[in-house]
């Protein structure tokens, strides 16, 4: 990519605020909306749909792929959202707190 293009690009982003000493920037909702996906799967097998189906989500690293059945009535704009990945840095916690559990309900104090 030249740089005349690189700049073009960095043109038509958002310029951030600090807003309560934090860094933000304001995504638009169509840029969000395109973010948005679903895919459809098709199997060559019962066997490979069961396998799939029984996992229920896949950890993709950062997000995690959900999956559900597909209905004729599907309607992609919509659908909303249910479910939130959220990371959290716990500093200095024990080893014997190291428990789902545990750190849940640390986590749940913020």
């Amino acid at each position: 990519m030249s740089a005349s293009q690189t700049r073009s690009i960095k043109e038509n982003l958002p310029q951030p605020i600090i807003r309560g000493g934090e860094v933000s920037i304001k995504i638009s909702p169509e840029v969000y909306e395109k973010g948005r996906g679903y895919y459809k799967f098709f199997f060559t097998s019962e066997i490979d749909l069961r396998s799939v189906w029984a996992s229920d989500t896949v950890n993709l690293k950062p997000g995690v792929l959900r999956l559900f059945e597909w209905a004729k009535d599907f309607n992609a704009q919509t659908q909303r959202n249910t479910h939130a990945n959220v990371w959290i840095r716990l500093m200095e916690i024990p080893q014997e707190y190291w428990m789902e559990r545990t750190l849940r309900e640390i986590a749940s104090a913020y």
